[in-house]
């Protein structure tokens, strides 16, 4: 709801899993995928790798942003090597992905 209320359209994906799918079954790049670091069944860094060659195949490139509730030295690092191209802890601070959305947003127009 966070981000509809900027403005943006959104699509869920309850799952790891259910992510791939949404990207493989997709015609162009998500603005932003935020991406669950810990989810049940595939975990964000699994599925940030399958991304990744998905997109090889389909051309185009998704900016994934990892949603994590560990705010450690080091994690963003991580989160990077993984694959993903920024970072941000839980609670997700409204203001703070509203500039993250933006600065996306802009740099695509």
């Amino acid at each position: 709801m966070m981000i509809e209320h900027l403005g943006y359209r959104v699509e869920t994906a309850a799952s790891g899993k259910e992510a791939i799918e949404k990207v493989q079954n997709s015609t162009q790049a998500y603005l932003a995928i935020l991406m669950d670091v810990q989810m049940q069944d595939v975990g964000g860094f699994e599925v940030t790798k399958i991304i990744r060659v998905l997109e090889q195949e389909k051309g185009y490139c998704n900016t994934i942003i990892a949603v994590t509730a560990h705010a450690l030295a080091g994690d963003r690092e991580r989160c990077l090597q993984a694959g993903m191209n920024d970072y941000i802890s839980k609670p997700i601070h409204p203001d703070i992905l509203a500039q993250k959305l933006a600065a996306l947003a802009s740099s695509h127009t």
